[in-house]
């Protein structure tokens, strides 16, 4: 079966990159990915999912509309050039503070999953392709944001 998805070419690049670690195609990659989010429960050699580990993964998503994202984008953009006025400085700062407090909850609901699963939390944010909260996580300067 073949689904055609629509990507940026940022997330492009890090699929291509990971793939590419693993000395295998992207499309595997990504399927690999999704058997491992999405595991056959009818498999009898598939761990299943719990349904407070389903809950939780739930809560992960970020509750940071497209919209926002591309908003944030946008004034990024225009941050790193020096070119925000007073108003998009202040809805940056927002949208910050808005990706920041998501990730808070993220952070928390993934320390819990962490402990069901007894992993460690870096090592299920690389499992759940949240690469770019780890970095955002490691990074000391608390103005840069993802």
């Amino acid at each position: 079966m073949s689904i055609v998805i629509q990507i940026n070419t940022d997330l492009e690049q890090r699929l291509r990159e990971k793939a590419l670690k693993r000395g295998i195609e992207v499309n595997q990659y990504i399927s690999q990915f999704l058997e491992h989010i999405f595991p056959n429960t009818t498999s009898a050699n598939q761990p299943s999912v719990s349904d407070r580990e389903a809950n939780l993964l739930q809560q992960i998503n970020l509750d940071i509309s497209p919209e926002q994202w591309q908003s944030y984008l946008k004034l990024k953009e225009k941050q790193q050039k020096g070119k925000l006025s007073k108003t998009q400085q202040e809805q940056f700062i927002q949208l910050c503070d808005a990706i920041e407090n998501a990730n808070v909850k993220r952070i928390a609901v993934l320390a819990e999953l962490s402990q069901i699963r007894k992993t460690p939390i870096r090592v299920l944010m690389e499992q759940l392709g949240l690469a770019q909260l780890a970095l955002c996580l490691s990074q000391t300067n608390p103005q840069t944001y993802p």
